[in-house]
């Protein structure tokens, strides 16, 4: 289970992108590069206010590795690709766009010590 308030600028637009689309992103502990472990979390809730802040409920559904990983200009918002989702999206391809239920080289927006957008 996951529970967090996000409330700096780059992680604010990580919850937007991820809530309006597929409702992923990428937990990692360290910061974000290449072979760094990490957990896919699927956003169950969310409340956002006024500020833009919010307040997100998830659950970490796959450990993955970092692939190639990248910081989006004018965000610092970090992303990377992911190889094999196809635990996750055998049990959950009727909920997902067709490019979120690809298994591989999936793009997850990452966060480190917090989250990243997938």
């Amino acid at each position: 289970r996951v529970s967090l308030h996000l409330f700096e600028p780059r992680y604010r637009v990580l919850i937007r992108r991820a809530w309006e689309s597929n409702r992923l992103f990428l937990y990692t502990a360290s910061h974000p590069s290449s072979g760094v472990r990490g957990v896919v979390v699927e956003v169950e809730d969310v409340s956002f206010t006024a500020d833009g802040r919010a307040n997100i409920i998830g659950q970490g559904v796959q450990s993955v590795v970092a692939g190639d990983t990248w910081r989006e200009e004018g965000t610092g918002l970090y992303y990377s690709r992911v190889d094999d989702l196809s635990a996750y999206s055998a049990g959950h391809s009727e909920r997902r766009s067709s490019s979120a239920q690809t298994a591989s080289n999936t793009e997850f927006g990452i966060g480190f010590n917090s989250c990243t957008l997938l």
